[in-house]
This record gives structure tokens, sequence and C-alpha cells, in this order.
């Protein structure tokens, strides 16, 4: 029996960037691109068994999710989203810290590329601060639970009705995409932004043909018409 071959490719990305190097506002960037394409997917009878920021990379400011070999088959019935638990570890929880505690994307991804784990989240918040949703629900419970956990792989149960496993994965990325907004980055002026009045290095016509020159450059990496 022949099987289907499928080649896939896309245009190379010109610069690459780490998730240590990104504002947040580029971790929350990715983040939701991991989860739109994560529930798309399950409209295709696919799956997407990794959400982790070091599957994808930028194109200026568009992300672009190169990790392929991520997308599987998944079961209709299967109302689980085994990556749920690392979305929430390398996106949610630095997201959240940064934005509670200042906590530096930097000082995460350079030594913990698989993000951080509850009990860490808990021991940087406020401690009341634990006690409150949506934290009650995203680092004290499941840290609580985690206690009383067996230490086993996940094993697949009877699949379900493949209606019920949709609805209830899409209430649970829902969820997801809930949190997110929540931890949003506040959007606040760069100190670079009066960079150009405070230091003017061009002016008059040299500062056009500056402009000029930056626009042309930006078209022609993202390969659009001039």
């Amino acid at each position: 029996m022949s099987k289907t071959q499928t080649v896939l490719e896309h245009e190379r990305i010109p610069f690459t960037s780490y998730p240590h190097e990104w504002p947040p506002e580029m971790l929350h960037s990715a983040a939701a691109l991991t989860l739109a394409l994560a529930e798309e997917l399950i409209e295709e009878g696919l799956g997407l068994k990794d959400a982790t920021p070091h599957n994808v990379l930028f194109r200026g400011p568009q992300p672009v999710f190169i990790d392929v070999l991520s997308i599987e088959p998944r079961t209709t019935g299967d109302p689980i989203w085994l990556a749920s638990a690392q979305f929430v570890r390398t996106f949610l929880l630095p997201l959240l810290l940064n934005g509670e505690v200042g906590l530096p994307l930097s000082q995460v991804f350079l030594t913990r590329r698989d993000g951080i784990d509850t009990g860490e989240a808990a021991r940087a918040l406020p401690p009341f601060k634990r006690w409150t949703p949506p934290l009650l629900g995203l680092v004290t419970l499941p840290r609580l639970l985690s206690r009383f956990a067996k230490d086993r792989a996940y094993e697949s149960q009877e699949p379900m009705d493949a209606e019920a496993a949709r609805f209830i994965l899409s209430r649970h990325f829902r969820r997801l995409r809930k949190l997110l907004r929540r931890f949003e980055p506040e959007a606040h002026a760069s100190h670079w932004s009066t960079y150009s009045n405070a230091c003017p290095s061009y002016t008059g016509i040299n500062a056009t043909r500056k402009a000029s020159s930056c626009v042309a450059r930006l078209r022609q990496w993202r390969h659009e018409p001039s």
C-alpha cells in the first residue's frame, strides 16, 4: 500500500530571535498565534502536541509558527489538549509574573527552557494575590492538586462522542484566551520614542532620504511592492 508524501515549504525568515530576547508584547503575540492554531486544527481532525514560544519566529512584527512536526492527527473523541500545561508554563505564567512582579523574560527563558511551574509562580507572587482570581485557578489550586496527583504519563481514556469532545475543547480554549487577554502587557511608550527629537542625527533633506530608505527596506523585508 503506497503512502502519500507531502513536502511543506515556507519562505525563509530573514532574522531569528529567541524568547529570552523578546519583550512581553512579542511573547503575548506568539501565545495568541499558538492558541489560534491549536483551536483551528481541531476542525481539521488534527492537534498541536507542543505549545512553546520556541516554535515561533517573527517576520517583522508578525509571528510565524515554524514547527510543522508539532501537528499530528488527533482522536476525535479525545477532549484533552495535551499541550495545555506547557502553554501555561511557557506563555501564561511568564506573562503573569512579568506583569505582576516584573520578572524579566530573559531570566525565565535563559534558565528555564520549559517555562515556570506553578510552585515557582506561587513563591514569586504576594501571598494575598495567590487566592484571588484568576491566580487561584491558574496557580494555587493546580499546585495544591499536584501534591495528590500520581506521577505518571497521561493515559488516553475511552473516546467520547466527537461533538461532546469538541465542545469541551472549545470551552477550554475559550478559558485560555480569556486568561491571555488578562495578561496582555500594558501599552507604554518606549524610552526611545523621543530619540529622534532629543538627538537629531538627520535634518532636512537627509531626514527625508533616511525615512524613504527605511520604508524601502521594510517593504523589501515584507516582500511588498514598492
